[in-house]
This record gives structure tokens, sequence and C-alpha cells, in this order.
């Protein structure tokens, strides 16, 4: 059997956003894998034909972000032709869309719109609407010095900012952006809905009107508490439902001509961190009715994966019934939701569901597995077979070994034995922490983890209290961070070492990014029982991390329940750099120079108080990366962030100095 190394990334392929044609003749999805020149991703459409030919329709690596037309066409954008790349780097502003037929043959320029477009919706009337964003510091064409204004933009000497947050991780600089609805069509018509004082976040349609919901934009600070509205495309006229901030609403789906289904949160026991039900909205008297007998939590939630680069639905009106993806525990349950509002679980999804798509009774979906990658599968059958490329490789399955800890709660956990594995013989391990805190880890393949398991290391994790997909309740640690959930990691390293003796619990090591991050720098400083940790886009202080990252103005508070300005001593208090004096793990510190949500002046400040008080450190800054390295950051960069965590841990663990790659 074959290792699974860092390079294994690169012969990976993502299947996903399976979805049905028109008439249901066609299912569409995509395959994504990495490029030749391991800078990026590249991705093709397939679709599987009603004879069940499974045909690949594109193989440029360009088709993605499709949608179907009523002529069973598929409309997909892409930057191909030599003007139109040119006009591009010229930082001009306009989408290009290409069309194709499911029969095959050449793809086929069909319209460009004047707007930088996100993905096409298609409307009843043939047009589309779509979400733009939109740049309010490019200077206007009829401005009389807009050659020289356009220099200034497109090379500035400074930037000037004034709303916050005025960056975004994986959008960069948001000063000034805005998400505005178009309604357009193939003439390269466009037409604003929504004006430049405005935020668009989530759009829906019946194929005549869309819901959408948005802010507006408020004495140069973004307000995030969307409120809801309605759109007629034969009125053009626009109604507000919900005011913004009247309700804290996820999103909307129409239910018939006189009701929508909504989420709201009403934030009266956790907070913002309280999950959102579904309720129904009487578009005609704007009141919020309760949906079913008991709240409907549909918490659509994904066990985490690395290995993860589709999209699709993960919930959807089908008929008068709502569907939709839920996480319970580690698992994804596929559930209904009839007119009434009983709920019913109709499938379960052992490692995982992404998506879903139905069309006259037959159901698709991307389904995660525990030994391979994510495969669609058409009314259980499987249509790709991207985990062939693992055939020849050793997989650790992870073994479920819950626990109960000292408070009676049960905690989901996971361990994966290392290739080679000979009992009787000691092998370091490492203690993987999930990010979030709010997401959970299931039994699905993770390829950073198989990735130290064939490197010879046992592989533990589990769901500490904090985790989703066990209700609020449980994940509840709303101004509690680093206590119940530091406890629950630690009983959950007593019983994993308890369970299996061949773990040398003198070489053992702990990581974790984001969320894990936080735990990490919080483990380090406040016991020395493991031997070496790595601690990725992390939050060391909670005071810097509110007034310079992309959230911190409002997740502080949300998760604290307090403020700088409040209760400066409380955040203080639960920040790990207060405690990294006493320190003594050797620690690896990895973060990205464009990763605004957990800004790389966390990792700096813990390197920098550990270097100062003599601990050994090393700190790894990834260039024009952001939050989602270890997830959809460029290949070449995902392979050396993985062997800089295995080179850390050989040295520290092993006593090795291997230099990976």
């Amino acid at each position: 059997m074959k290792q699974i190394t860092a390079d294994t990334l690169f012969e990976l392929k993502f299947a996903g956003t399976p979805q049905f044609s028109q008439d249901g003749k066609y299912l569409a999805y995509t395959v994504k894998g990495v490029k030749k020149d391991l800078k990026g991703y590249e991705s093709d459409l397939y679709v599987l034909k009603e004879d069940g030919q499974n045909i690949r329709l594109t193989a440029g690596g360009d088709g993605n972000g499709f949608v179907w037309t009523k002529e069973n066409t598929l409309l997909f954008s892409a930057m191909r032709e030599k003007d139109d790349k040119e006009r591009a780097a010229k930082r001009d502003v306009f989408s290009v869309f290409y069309e194709i037929s499911p029969e095959g043959g050449e793809a086929v320029r069909a319209f460009e719109l004047p707007v930088q477009a996100g993905t096409l919706n298609l409307l009843d009337d043939g047009r589309f609407f779509t979400v733009a964003k939109v740049d309010t510091h490019r200077p206007e064409k009829e401005d009389p010095d807009y050659e020289k204004k356009m220099k200034d933009y497109q090379k500035p000497a400074y930037r000037a900012l004034e709303e916050t947050p005025f960056w975004f991780n994986g959008r960069g600089f948001t000063d000034g952006i805005r998400s505005v609805l178009y309604i357009c069509d193939r003439e390269g018509n466009c037409k604003p809905v929504t004006d430049l004082a405005f935020d668009v976040f989530f759009t829906y349609t019946d194929g005549v009107r869309i819901l959408y919901t948005g802010v507006p934009v408020n004495s140069k600070k973004l307000n995030r508490d969307a409120g809801l509205y309605l759109y007629d495309t034969r009125t053009e006229e626009t109604e507000e439902l919900l005011s913004p901030g009247a309700v804290r609403i996820g999103s909307a789906y129409f239910r018939g001509e006189k009701e929508a289904l909504i989420s709201v949160s009403y934030e009266e026991t956790y907070g913002k961190n309280q999950s959102s039900q579904l309720c129904i909205l009487d578009l005609e008297a704007k009141e919020i009715k309760p949906f079913g007998k008991e709240p409907i939590i549909p918490a659509m939630g994904h066990v985490n994966s690395d290995v993860r680069m589709g999209s699709g639905y993960s919930c959807k009106m089908i008929g008068d019934d709502f569907w939709f993806i839920r996480l319970k525990g580690y698992q994804n349950v596929l559930c209904r939701a009839d007119k009434e509002g009983n709920v019913y679980e109709e499938m379960q999804a052992p490692h995982g569901m992404d998506a879903f798509d139905e069309f006259g009774g037959k159901w698709v979906y991307t389904m995660l597995s525990e030994n391979g990658l994510a495969e669609i599968v058409l009314d259980g059958k499987q249509i790709t077979h991207t985990t062939d490329v693992l055939k020849d490789c050793f997989v650790s399955v992870p073994e479920y070994i819950p626990f109960v800890n000292q408070d009676g709660v049960e905690i989901d956990g996971w361990i994966m034995k290392p290739m080679d594995y000979e009992p009787g013989k000691k092998y370091p391990a490492l203690y993987e922490i999930h990010g979030g805190p709010r997401t959970a880890f299931g039994d699905n393949f993770f390829h950073e983890m198989q990735y130290f398991a064939s490197a010879g290391y046992f592989v533990f994790f589990c769901n500490p209290r904090g985790s989703d997909g066990k209700g609020d309740a449980f994940a509840d640690i709303w101004g509690r961070y680093g206590s119940i959930d530091y406890d629950d990691l630690m009983e959950f390293t007593d019983h994993v070492l308890k369970l299996t003796p061949d773990i040398d619990e003198n070489k053992v090591g702990v990581l974790g990014g984001s969320y894990g991050g936080y735990m990490t720098n919080w483990i380090i400083g406040h016991t020395d029982r493991f031997a070496a940790a790595c601690s990725q886009r992390s939050i060391a202080n909670w005071i810097s991390f509110e007034f310079t990252t992309d959230i911190g103005g409002t997740f502080t508070l949300n998760q604290h329940k307090t403020t700088t300005h409040e209760n400066v001593q409380a955040l203080w208090d639960v920040s790990p750099l207060k405690y990294a004096d006493k320190v003594v793990t050797p620690t690896l510190f990895i973060h990205s120079d464009h990763d605004f949500r957990c800004w790389m002046v966390e990792g700096i400040q813990m390197f920098t108080a550990l270097k100062m008080h003599d601990v050994p450190a090393r700190l790894c800054l990834f260039a024009d990366e952001t939050h989602e390295l270890s997830r959809s950051g460029r290949p070449d960069n995902r392979k050396a962030r993985l062997e800089e965590m295995l080179s850390w841990f050989d040295h520290y663990l092993k006593g090795e100095d291997v230099q990976h790659g």
C-alpha cells in the first residue's frame, strides 16, 4: 500500500454541485482538480443523460457556476478569449457567459454583462437575476478626469478607508464594495433592483418574484442585521416585508402566493449563538407565525472536511414541503418538513452529505465517505468515481470511541491507527481540534489526518461542548471559552491514552485551526502534557481581535458577552496571550497574511511571547492566503503547510530532522 502524502492532494478530484435540468432529463455536476502549475484549481462540467451515458462537457478547467436554461442548455461564466483576458487585466468590469448543450459540442460565447456578476438565476420570462459586486470607488467613465483617476484606481499610492468592517476574509478590502441585485438578459441589459446604499445577502425566486435579504449602509458602518424584501419582476416594485433588525433572518423561501418560509433567531436564550428556526411569514399582513407545534431547527451544517469543493442545494422547497440537510450528532440527515410543520427524517448520511436535488421522484446527493472522496449518488447508484485515485493507498478508517465526561455528557470522538500498525509497539500521536467552535468532526475522509496516519502517527479528535450537531445547550460556551470545552478536550485525551496503550503518552502533539488554533494556544498555556503543538489561524488576544478582524466588532461580544470597553479584564482573562509566560511546549504557528478572519497579528503575538520566554517556536506566514488555506488555498501552499507541520512534529515527537518535500 502506498502512503498518502502531501503530494496526494494534487491527484484528488472533487465532485459536487449536482443539479437536474429544467425537464429532469439531464443531471449536471462539476468535478474540480488541481491545476498543473499547482497554483490553483480547475473545474469542468459533466452531464448524466437519461440513457445513463455520463459525459464530460468542458475540458478547459473553467466550467463552474452553471445554470440550466429552459432550452436545456447550460450557461457558465468563463474568460476564454484573448481580448477578454486583456480587458480583465485592465480591471474593466464585465462578465462573459458561455453556453453549451448537454449533448456535447463546443461551448459558444453567449453574451456579456456590464457588471461583475455572480451566479445567474433563471426567471420564468427567460431573463436572469444576479448579485454583482460594485466598487463605489471606481471612477465613472463620464468623469472628465477619468483616465487619470482610473490610473490612480488601478495602482493606488495608498488606500483610504471609511467603513467598518473595511475588509473581509476571502474578499479582500470591502470598503465601498456593494452587492447589488440586477435583472439582466441575453442582450447584455442590466437593471439594478437595489442601489449603492444597500448590500444584498440572500436571494430566492419563484420565477416571477424575488425574495432577498440585505441591509442599508448607514453612516459608513455596515449594519449586518438584515431586512427582508420582495421584488416583483412584473411590476418592478419592491416591498419591505421585515425591516432590518426586526428579527435575525437567515434565509427565506416562497410557500405559495401568500406565504414565505423563513429562518429566524429570536436570541432569547443563547444570544447570537441561538439556532435559527423555521417560521411562516404572511406576505400580506407581514406577520411571523409559528411553523409546526414545536420549533423546527434546520441547523443546516456539515461535518468538517478538507476535500470539499462542490456546492449545491442544502435546502430546497419541493412542492409543498421544505427539504433540508441537518447535522445530527456527527451525521447528516436529509429531513422533510411538510406544510403542517411535521418533520420527517427521510435519509441518513453516515459520513456526511453536502448537497441534494430532486426531479420527478429522482434524487441525487453529494455523499462523503469514511475511506474516500465525495461522490455523486443518483437513486442509490454512484455515478462518479473520484475515490479510485486512492485505491492503492493506505486509508486509516476512524474508529468511534465516545466517552461520558465528568458532567455526564456524552462526547463523540474517534481515533485513527498509523500505517503498518503493530500492536505492542509504541507510537507518537497527534490530537486535532476543529474550528468554529460551532462545527463538528465526523468519521469522513480527511486528507490532513490521513497524511499524518500514513507518516506513522495515531490521530485522534472529538467534538467537545461548543460543537455543532447536538443542539444549542450542548453548543453553549457563550462567555465560557476555555472552561468546559477545555475540560472535555483534556478528558478525551485521558480517554484515548487509557484505551490505546500503544500511544507513547510522552510523544503526543496537539494542533488546530481557527477556534482550534485558539484552543491550542489556550492548552499550551494551561498544561505541559503535550510535547509539541501547531497553532493555525488562531486567536491569541481578544482585545486586538475585536478591533483588527473582519468580524471582531460583533463576534467578540457574541462569544464573550462583553467588549473591550465594557470589561477589558474579562477579555484578557480568556486570551491565551495572558498565559504565554507559562508555556513550555515547542509550538509552530501558521498564519496567512490575507486571513482577515483571524489576522496574522494574533499568531505574531503568541510567537513573539514564546520567543521572549525562550520557548522553541516557529512562525510561517503564507503570502496572499486567507483563512481557507487548509481547505482551498493554493495547492502548492497547502502542501508546504502540511510539510511544515510534519517536520515540526517529527522533530519533537520522533527526534527526526526530516525535510518533507
